[in-house]
């Protein structure tokens, strides 16, 4: 019933719930079809955990620069990173402002893009998807978090049916 719920708020066909935003992470990662010899382009400023579950699955965390004014992956920095071996692009969604996906998209053609949304579940572009839609995008419910689950949790959303089975 959460997942169904959670799909629904935020306007995504499938929603798969995860025990950790890490988790979710992976499992995109995995679903996206990332492994040895593969690159996964990030940001320099965020977690740890975007290069961590990279490495986890063989491939090599690429860190592209941040926009000064909005502190998220920087498009123009990714299209100069990109190349073919590039599998994933992780944008994360700083302290409540979205990346701008469709950059993304035009920065680095042929990846998937996965949106980290652990700190922005209830911004306005988010819910409006003002600059359009990840692949994937993955939640957190960590007792810091938009929206808690008591201590951990997360939540993956795709509006693509492969994907969403291979999350799953």
């Amino acid at each position: 019933q959460f997942e169904t719920e959670f799909a629904q708020y935020t306007d995504s066909k499938y929603a798969i719930a995860v025990n950790s935003a890490t988790s979710g992470l992976h499992a995109a990662l995995f679903a996206a079809g990332v492994g040895v010899g593969d690159k996964v382009i990030s940001p320099a400023l965020t977690v740890v955990m975007d290069a961590f579950v990279t490495v986890h699955l063989g491939a090599e965390p690429v860190f592209a620069d941040v926009d000064l004014l909005t502190h998220n992956i920087c498009s123009d920095n990714v299209a100069t990173k990109y190349d073919k071996s590039v599998k994933a692009v992780v944008g994360v969604s700083w302290q409540g402002l979205s990346c701008d996906i469709e950059k993304l998209r035009i920065s680095a053609p042929g990846a998937v893009i996965i949106e980290d949304s652990a700190q922005s579940l209830h911004s306005e572009a988010q819910l409006n998807y003002q600059s359009g839609r990840a692949d994937m995008r993955v939640y957190s419910f960590e007792n810091k978090k938009h929206m808690s689950a008591g201590s951990e949790g997360g939540m993956v959303t795709t509006d693509d049916p492969m994907l969403a089975e291979k999350v799953r």
